[in-house]
């Protein structure tokens, strides 16, 4: 269950890596997911009972691995004991340029209820004020019924409804639209198939077919028309080492190089990148380093 995050509420691989590709989540995470922050679940499935997480960012050659510069501070995890509370800073300046003269920075604080589910995230973007509030329901099963978020701007309030029917579960959005995601599963369990469609246009937004083979699992997009494969190979611990994309008026590759601690959390990882797009290849790679504490 290690690797990238790239969108909030389950941001999840059909064979449960947390790598799955950035288009893959846009087509699936709407609105409402997005407002919960994804590094309060990268978290919560790491291995041990983790006390805090720092990460920084660098760059390495792409030949050799070697570090081009020293690696930034970029966030800040901290877990509390009972695993329940998850803060996290990030410490860029971007829009707040001001804040951290005055040691504030973005901050995001997620609530689990006993379950391990995501019941509540509050965003500070000063690190003071609350922003905006997302609240999260379940029914008996474990399943997501409503979810409700308040800004401090009513004009970005949200609030989304879900309804369950076999295989089938529909999204409703009071001002937005109504769609309904249809999943298959295999003999194993693992999702196969998922079909998105607009109930109120009748049409089908997406449809994905996921293959899987030993350490390999392939996804066959069709959307719009268009259709698009993402292949990805997954090494023991669950995370993506290698993946590829076409069909997109692009192609593009990611490899990656991971180390693990003994409780089999990663604590550096090396990307390089190369696009179809991009010429000539870059020759620098990006660097994450993950420093672990766990509570005695």
């Amino acid at each position: 269950m290690q690797g990238v995050l790239t969108a909030v509420v389950g941001e999840v691989d059909p064979k449960g890596s947390a790598t799955a590709c950035p288009l893959v989540v846009a087509l699936f995470f709407s609105p409402l997911d997005a407002r919960a922050d994804p590094k309060c679940l990268e978290a919560k499935v790491l291995r041990g009972n983790v006390k805090t997480v720092l990460i920084s960012n660098g760059k390495v050659t792409s030949d050799t691995g070697a570090p081009l510069n020293k690696p930034d501070l970029w966030e800040r995890w901290d877990i509390s004991r009972d695993g329940r509370t998850i803060t996290v800073v990030t410490y860029s300046a971007d829009e707040f340029a001001v804040l951290p003269l005055f040691n504030l920075w973005p901050t995001t604080i997620c609530e689990f209820d006993d379950s391990g589910r995501l019941v509540r995230s509050r965003l500070k973007p000063n690190g003071l004020t609350t922003d905006r509030t997302v609240e999260t329901s379940y029914d008996t099963q474990g399943r997501r019924l409503a979810v409700k978020s308040r800004s401090r701007n009513p004009e970005f309030n949200y609030d989304a409804t879900y309804e369950y029917a076999g295989d089938a579960v529909t999204e409703r959005f009071p001002r937005g639209p109504v769609t309904t995601t249809i999943t298959e599963h295999d003999s194993s369990g693992r999702i196969a198939r998922e079909i998105r469609r607009d109930e109120r246009a009748h049409v089908e937004l997406s449809n994905l077919e996921y293959l899987y083979w030993l350490d390999t699992v392939v996804t066959l997009g069709h959307e719009n028309g268009k259709e698009w494969r993402i292949w990805k190979k997954i090494d023991a611990m669950g995370s993506t080492i290698e993946s590829s994309s076409s069909g997109l008026g692009f192609e593009s590759r990611e490899n990656f190089r991971f180390t693990y601690d003994v409780q089999g959390n990663w604590t550096s990882r090396i990307t390089f990148r190369s696009s179809s797009t991009v010429s000539p290849p870059s020759r620098s790679g990006d660097l994450d380093i993950r420093q672990i504490s766990y509570w005695p």
